[in-house]
């Protein structure tokens, strides 16, 4: 007689027990976990840095437009006076009340022209028989001046120009100008009316401060605080910036020196 050996029919599992699960499960939440976590901060960094490059170049755009308006200047003043309103610092800069150089503001007193200060061909508007007439002895006349104030208001910096009384009339009285200037007044946007042609510009967002230090010339290094304004020739710039990206706080600051024309200089090219 023959015997067969007997047969094993019994297989092995090739799954995870209970146990196995209970253990890996947590870990392998935990590493899914740590990779969200490390995706979320590497994107985090990429915004921030990227919004920090942006602001930088915001700054840096800002204050060579400064220093372009400085080029333009033949003063800075410590005041305004009292504006024709909308363009008054007041009634949430809409009013009447003068302007002041105490807190992030800057007021320049500035050369208007007949084209863009950047047009080599430009020229200053002088006022007509002041002494004399609209001719090639014009430039012995009187000239128009603006003022450009720079001021923060809602986060954002904000030019504002505002321009000596003026007319093109026929009849010559003491406001009338050989041209019409380039520049225009501004106001706030939404006021813009017979007194604003255009809005004020908002040269930067998310500013936190505008520092403005006063030299008696371009080489001095003592700053001879707001007071000390009207008789300086040299500024130095710092613009602030501030923004929360991806739960980050980016801060910015840049500085820049720029010295005004003297107040017999014509403009350069």
């Amino acid at each position: 007689m023959h015997y067969s050996s007997p047969t094993n029919n019994s297989q092995s599992s090739g799954g995870f027990t209970l146990v196995e699960i209970l253990v890996i499960a947590p870990i392998v939440l935990l590493a899914i976990g740590g990779f969200i976590a490390l995706m979320v901060a590497m994107v985090g960094d990429v915004m921030a840095t990227r919004e920090n490059n942006t602001m930088l170049y915001e700054a840096q755009d800002t204050l060579k437009r400064i220093e372009s308006d400085v080029r333009l200047s033949t003063a800075f003043l410590t005041t305004t006076g009292a504006l024709t309103a909308p363009q008054g610092s007041n009634t949430n800069f809409t009013g009447t009340a003068a302007f002041a150089n105490t807190s992030n503001t800057l007021i320049l007193n500035a050369l208007v022209t007949d084209q863009s200060p950047l047009n080599s061909a430009r020229e200053l508007i002088y006022y007509k028989d002041q002494p004399n007439a609209c001719g090639a002895t014009k430039i012995f006349n009187n000239v128009l001046y603006s003022k450009v104030i720079y001021f923060i208001n809602a986060g954002s910096l904000w030019r504002r120009t505002v321009i000596s009384p003026f007319n093109t009339n026929a009849t010559t009285d003491a406001e009338t100008v050989c041209a019409e200037p380039w520049q225009q007044n501004s106001c706030s946007p939404g006021y813009t009316a017979t007194r604003c042609k255009t809005n004020d510009i908002e040269v930067m967002k998310n500013v936190t401060e505008l520092d403005v230090k006063y030299y008696n010339s371009p080489n001095s290094t003592s700053d001879g605080g707001v007071n000390s304004a009207n008789g300086a020739t040299t500024i130095k710039v710092t613009v602030t910036g501030e923004k929360q990206v991806a739960a980050k706080t980016i801060t910015v600051s840049q500085s820049l020196r720029a010295t005004r024309l003297n107040t017999t200089a014509l403009p350069s090219s």
